[in-house]
């Protein structure tokens, strides 16, 4: 569900675990567009990891 994958980017970015946080957002990214709450969950957590820019440069 949603809430797992947003609780379980937290975690990821409160340990900063860039490898498991890269592999939600590799599996969720399809639902990008259509979900409001997983893309704010995602960018929080690259910016936690000081790495915005994968972020972005992955949905340009």
């Amino acid at each position: 569900s949603n809430w797992i994958i947003i609780q379980t980017l937290k975690a990821c970015s409160e340990l900063r675990d860039i490898q498991r946080g890269s592999n939600i957002h590799n599996l969720v990214s399809s639902r990008l567009k259509h979900d409001p709450y997983i893309l704010p969950s995602l960018i929080h957590f690259y910016r936690k990891c000081k790495l915005t820019f994968c972020f972005f440069l992955d949905i340009s």
